[in-house]
């Protein structure tokens, strides 16, 4: 039985990318909502990006653009089975949930 790292499958390869496209997709759409919260008074919950957001509202969006990219794009790089994209689904999925979360706070910021 070969490991979640040994060969390569070209199908989980092409859903692999779909899944990698839609996650980056779904951390720009984070991305901006948190600039709006930002911009609105409320706080980063990630202390990192907190603290990033505090020295430079530009470099906020460079690591959440350029850091993000370069980590889907390596996972991508190195997703060979289907545990990978399993892991993948899961990421892409917590994402979406996230931006569910953004969108229900917009509702209440906006109506309450």
């Amino acid at each position: 039985m070969k490991g979640p790292d040994e060969g390569e499958n070209p199908v989980v390869r092409s859903k692999g990318f779909q899944w990698a496209l839609s996650l980056y997709g779904l951390n720009l759409g984070d991305m901006l909502f948190t600039l709006f919260f930002l911009k609105n008074g409320f706080e980063e919950a990630n202390p990192l990006l907190s603290y990033v957001w505090m020295q430079s509202p530009i470099a906020f969006v460079y690591v959440k653009v350029v850091l993000m990219a370069c980590l889907v794009g390596g996972f991508y790089a190195v997703m060979r089975s289907e545990w990978h994209l399993k892991a993948l689904k899961v990421l892409t999925v917590t994402y979406f949930a996230l931006i569910l979360y953004h969108i229900s706070g917009m509702l209440y910021f906006f109506f309450f």
